[in-house]
């Protein structure tokens, strides 16, 4: 694939500029999850996760806010996969952060690089998502596979926004929660909405942070800011990700 010289220097800088990060972001980055940085076979963080086939039990956030995904139980990690991303059954695996101490509030925007495994859903399963402070039952911040025709990529947050119809490629997601401002971007295709205006206090990876409701799902980057983003900062943010994760749109 042939990456385009612009997107580069976008990414990468000109004049010898800094690369720009997700951490450029500063205070409104939330929570950050990368592969292959901060794996670990076990919840405690002792032994690291280094090869395809090592079970992840701890993805170390990466904003500073120390805000890990993870998992005690040995039969519900994730797994480092070939492809440089970290796979999840759709069965029991998922990841989960503690939870956030003080809620987030709309508006914020989830963004991620992932694939579904196998294209088609005969449920509402959750990709990313979370739950509402004071209810380990009530979804919020969520990016999930949805059971309709045809399956799609969807954004909810108490309501709705379908996207793109499901498939097993990598995409780049841009999920913005802001009430009837919301909008889900797939690979820079937009559909808007409103998605709610509900509040996280807890992240699940492969499945909803209340433990249920999995999907069958490889990811290789995650982030979520707490604030929604300019037109300039949504081609910052994707032409990141493209160029990180070789995707073209």
């Amino acid at each position: 694939m042939t990456i385009n010289p612009a997107l580069l220097v976008t990414v990468l800088g000109g004049g010898g500029a800094a690369a720009w990060t997700p951490a450029d972001f500063e205070t409104d980055l939330e929570w950050w999850v990368k592969y292959p940085d901060g794996l670990y076979q076990d919840s405690a963080k002792t032994t690291p996760a280094t090869v395809a086939t090592d079970p992840v039990g701890n993805w170390e956030d990466k904003s500073g806010n120390g805000r890990d995904v993870k998992q005690a139980t040995s039969t519900k990690r994730g797994v480092i996969e070939a492809d440089s991303s970290i796979g999840f059954d759709g069965t029991a695996d998922i990841l989960v952060t503690d939870d956030l101490g003080t809620a987030l509030t709309t508006p914020c925007t989830l963004v991620a690089v992932l694939k579904h495994k196998t294209g088609s859903t005969a449920s509402n399963t959750h990709i990313i998502g979370g739950h509402i402070e004071g209810s380990a039952a009530t979804a919020s911040f969520t990016l999930y596979a949805q059971d309709t025709t045809p399956d799609k990529f969807s954004a909810y947050n108490e309501f709705t926004v379908e996207g793109e119809a499901l498939d097993t490629d990598y995409h780049v997601f841009l999920c913005e929660f802001n009430g009837a401002s919301s909008k889900i971007r797939v690979d820079g295709v937009e559909n808007s909405g409103n998605a709610g205006a509900r509040n996280l206090i807890k992240l699940g990876v492969g499945g909803n942070a209340r433990d249920a409701l999995y999907t069958a799902c490889q990811v290789k980057e995650a982030f979520l800011i707490s604030k929604s983003l300019s037109a300039p900062e949504i081609t910052q943010v994707e032409d990141y990700m493209q160029a990180e994760h070789g995707i073209s749109f």
